[in-house]
Parts: C-alpha cells; structure tokens; sequence
C-alpha cells in the first residue's frame, strides 16, 4: 500500500511537478529574489526582469535530463546574483563583433563564479553546455574559423581560465579551430581575467584589453562621452555689441571692423572741436567804462541857481 497526502478527489500530480518545485526553490534562493515568477514551457530558455522561464521537463526524466534543467536554473540564478546590468551598459564597447564576446564572456565569468563555489551546480553547468552546443549547430566536424563563432571560443576558454574546466566535447572544435589565433594575440589578457573574477567593472576593463588584442573593431570605449574641442572663434569678429561701435570722436578716424574692405581705402577727416568764444580784452573794457564816466546827465532846472 502507497501512503500519499493527496486528498480524495483530487488530479493525480506529474511527477514532474515536485522536480519543478525544487528547481524553482534553488533558483530563487541562489538568486535571492524570492518573489520571482517561474514559468516551465517548451519555448527556448529566457530571463527577463522579474520573470524566468525554463525548459519543460520530460515526462519520462533521466539523470541527464535533470541536470540539463538544474544547469539552465542555475545559470540563470547566477546571472542575477552577480551581474550588475546598469555596470555592463556602461562598460560596454562598440561595435556588434566586440558585443557579442563581451556579453558571452560576461555570462562566463558568472557561471565561473558558482561552479567554483558549488561542485554541483558545475556539474549542472557543464551538463547545460553539452546539451547546448549538441542540440545548436553541430560543431564536431567543423574545420575552418568561419564555421566557428569566436565570441563561444572566447567565453570558452575564459571558462576553462576561470574554473578549469575545458569546453564540453560538442564544443571542443570550437575552441580548437580558434585557441593558437586567441593565445598568440591576447594570452596575457586571458591570463588576466583570472585576477578580476569577483570584480565586474575591472573585469569588464580586462575583457576590453583583451577586445582590442584581438583586434576586434570598435572594441574599445570609453565610459564618458567624448568632449570635442570648440572651434576658435575668429580674431576679427568682435564678440560684444560694444566693441563694433567706436567712440564718437574716432567714428570716423577709425573705421568699424564692420566697414567693407572698398569703404577704408577712402580719405577721411577728423572732426574738429569747436572753439570757446574769445574774452574781450581789458583795454576795451576800461574804455568803454571811461566813456560812460565822461557822460553827464541833464541837471533839472529846479536844481540850477
């Protein structure tokens, strides 16, 4: 006889279903967002703010088929753990190429950082990338670079850096076509990422040294907005109202900058200053002063004897 705490009358459960609880739970608390909604559906793998939504289990599970899920679970649970987006805008480069290795080497680095805390979610990631590259282009017989995206070759061998890893046998052509091109130019800068793994912006510095030893367009950026120089304003034109406008007694003396070049070569005058009238001398003055002394009044005829 089979205990069970179902009630009378209710649907039988899938045995998915506590598979799926499970799951949920150690995504929520890796990523410390207990309040995330988790989705299970055939679609592919997506994360989005506030929402993830994982591959619909078999009905029928093996061992690899649940480790396929914990890996994608824990590959999401990490990137919101210890990703920082506002960080990874601004840090950034330029240009597609250079896009598309930093975010791959991104992801690398967040997923290094759980499998060297946790065998098990290592465990879980690997088992994610087997299934990944298997399912995606068929990468076992590839020969040539041009068949082999770079910006996996990149994340790859940062993983295998970081962790110690190497690249699951589905992706191993991946690397092999890409590895004497990646190390012979940025081996040093590989080397480096190992020291910044817990830091994401000087990680993100490292990746872009490493962008531009590679010699991907546009790699490199800059985190501030390029000021570019002004324009010297010319010396001739006068920057005040004032300074087009010369005193009034040099207008004329002094032509305006603003004259035509036809205009200056003519003869100008100067104006003169108008002159103060000229004080009467004294020599007059007395001798009109004597002739009105010298004038007798008329003397009244009452006055006469």
């Amino acid at each position: 006889m089979t205990l069970s705490n179902r009630k009378p009358g209710q649907p039988k459960e899938a045995p998915t279903e506590p598979l799926k609880r499970a799951v949920s739970a150690c995504l929520k608390a890796i990523a410390r967002q207990p309040e995330l909604e988790i989705t299970f559906a055939a679609d592919k793998p997506s994360l989005i703010p506030g929402r993830a939504r994982l591959p619909e289990p078999p009905r029928k599970l093996t061992a690899g088929d649940v480790a396929i899920l914990r890996g994608h679970a824990d590959s999401m649970a990490l990137r919101m753990a210890c990703h920082d987006a506002a960080v990874h805008r601004k840090m950034m480069p330029e240009g597609d190429g250079a896009r598309a290795v930093y975010d791959a080497v991104e992801q690398a680095r967040v997923e290094a950082i759980g499998a060297r805390r946790m065998e098990g979610v290592a465990t879980n990631l690997s088992a994610m990338l087997e299934d990944k590259y298997h399912r995606g282009a068929r990468y076992e017989d590839i020969t040539d670079r041009a068949d082999a995206p770079v910006e996996d070759a990149v994340a790859l061998m940062v993983r295998e850096k970081l962790t110690g890893l190497k690249a699951p046998p589905s992706a191993q052509k991946i690397v092999d076509v890409w590895r004497e091109f990646i190390e012979e130019r940025a081996g040093a800068e590989l080397d480096a990422l190992t020291g910044t793994i817990e830091d994401q912006r000087g990680f993100a510095r490292a990746v872009r040294d490493l962008l531009s030893s590679l010699d991907r367009t546009n790699s490199r950026t800059r985190s501030r907005k390029t000021v570019r120089p002004r324009t010297r304003a010319r010396a001739s034109r006068p920057r005040s109202m004032s300074a087009r406008i010369p005193p009034t007694s040099c207008r004329r003396a002094h032509p305006s900058p603003m004259t035509p070049p036809a205009a200056t070569g003519a003869r100008t005058r100067t104006r003169s200053m108008p002159k103060k009238p000229a004080t009467p001398r004294a020599s007059a003055t007395c001798a009109a002063t004597s002739t009105r002394a010298r004038t007798t009044r008329p003397t009244p005829a009452s006055m006469t004897r």
